[in-house]
């Protein structure tokens, strides 16, 4: 990845928020839960986990940052993430 990639809206922002989350360790059952629901229906978006779990978009949120700063999941970094973001297990 090079920098003008890197500094591409809203790449940057999502990288910024990304590296918040980079310092935590052990997975939470929240995290565990979205990466069973994610190995079941391979691609979700944000809004639907948020549906199937029943927990906060805030919570989500959180939970979905440090799983794809892991790299356990993936998503299209190039678009802002939202509630319309399609995240999928990379295992």
């Amino acid at each position: 990845m090079t920098d003008a990639q890197i500094c591409v809206e809203p790449m940057l922002d999502n990288l910024k928020l990304l590296h918040q989350y980079a310092g935590y360790q052990a997975l939470t059952e929240l995290q565990l839960t979205i990466l069973n629901l994610l190995a079941r229906y391979k691609k979700l978006r944000v809004g639907e986990l948020t549906q199937l779990i029943k927990v906060t978009v805030g919570d989500i949120f959180s939970s979905i940052c440090r799983l794809l700063t892991l790299g356990k999941i993936s998503s299209d970094l190039s678009s802002k993430l939202s509630l319309d973001s399609l995240v999928w297990c990379d295992e």
